[in-house]
């Protein structure tokens, strides 16, 4: 996966967040943001691929970002004035101004929306924008608040630190896989757990592909770390797929692990 730098377009106005129930029939499926009369900004760059007309959400723009997610942006005064496929700038316009087209109850706001497809995220299946942003954001984008919550092993750099393992042991605690504290400091049990979780992230959309490591024994063997290899090849792997774990093969797995806590807004 590419590394992709957001940013919240404006941090300083937040309404409804991702999640609120306050009034709503269903979950907010997006994060609102009210600044009004001003131009729509992009979280990160990326390229029109959708601009439609929704009976709830007004106009919506879509764009497609180099990592593969889409942001959409809705409640638009207008359609925009880009055509499909033209390129936008992180923080740039996507075209139109923020309005309260659609039923935006709350007058003019903006509600934008992160999801892994186009289909998806036209129909819900979304993730919370924030959390996505905040561990894709630089420390130039980043709040000082939530600075610490983040990966310190990511899709950029697979090294492994305090809030990696933070963050493992609480999906593993999730999970119902860890007991132990969740402070950030591996031990047997961690480890133990965080091979599990691997497997069951490299077992993903496989169906029944015989594997020597499962969600259930977390002993990892030759077809976990073929798994890995081949899995791996777009996070920086680019050695044979042999089933023999080297250190490049360890690095591009904490890459992988640490893109899909972060595809999953953890």
């Amino acid at each position: 996966m590419t590394y992709t730098q957001y940013a919240e377009p404006y941090p300083a106005s937040r309404g409804d967040r991702y999640g609120a129930t306050a009034g709503r029939a269903n979950p907010h499926r997006g994060q609102d943001t009210a600044p009004g009369g001003v131009p729509a900004l992009a979280i990160a760059r990326g390229k029109i691929v959708k601009k439609h007309w929704s009976n709830a959400l007004g106009n919506i723009v879509t764009l497609e970002h180099p990592d593969g997610k889409f942001s959409s942006y809705a409640h638009l005064d207008s359609q925009s004035v880009y055509l499909v496929g033209t390129p936008v700038a992180l923080g740039g316009s996507v075209g139109a101004f923020i309005g309260k087209t659609g039923t935006a109850q709350n007058g003019r706001h903006l509600h934008f929306t992160v999801g892994d497809d186009l289909n998806g995220i036209i129909s819900g299946h979304v993730q919370d924008p924030l959390e996505w942003i905040y561990a894709h954001s630089g420390p130039e984008t980043r709040p000082a608040s939530v600075a610490g919550r983040f990966h310190t092993a990511t899709e950029s750099d697979g090294i492994p630190g305090p809030v990696y393992w933070s963050m493992i042991q609480s999906e593993l605690a999730v999970r119902g896989w860890y007991s132990g504290p969740v402070d950030g400091v591996p031990g047997t049990a961690t480890h133990h757990g965080h091979a599990r979780l691997q497997a069951a992230i490299l077992n993903e959309n496989r169906g029944d592909l015989a594997r020597t490591s499962t969600e259930e024994d977390g002993a990892a063997g030759p077809v976990f770390w073929t798994l890995a290899q081949t899995q791996g090849r777009g996070y920086g792997y680019g050695g044979p797929v042999d089933g023999v774990p080297g250190d490049n093969t360890e690095r591009a797995l904490f890459k992988l692990t640490a893109a899909w806590l972060n595809r999953h807004g953890r």
